[in-house]
């Protein structure tokens, strides 16, 4: 099935786009998408190892968790949650 992943900052850095259409598997979850995200892209791997926390994902604006099973044509969004001072 495919998906289009959107990301935000400062993810879509990591890899040069905002967002990237996957093909996963059917009842693929997201985390089979992070997964494959980082087979596809080192950098944004490298990125998400380093990590303190995961990024934040959103799905049809809900927000989900890693179990969440995905469907053809869903449009997850990940981003980054940070706060300051």
């Amino acid at each position: 099935m495919k998906i289009v992943v959107k990301l935000g900052e400062p993810l879509w850095r990591e890899i040069g786009e905002k967002q990237v259409t996957l093909d996963l598997q059917l009842d693929a979850t997201i985390e089979d998408m992070i997964s494959e995200l980082a087979d596809q892209y080192p950098a944004l791997r490298e990125f998400l190892n380093q990590a303190e926390i995961p990024p934040t994902i959103f799905l049809a604006d809900e927000l989900v968790n890693w179990e969440t099973k995905l469907k053809q044509g869903d449009s997850p969004t990940l981003i980054w949650a940070v706060s300051g001072g």
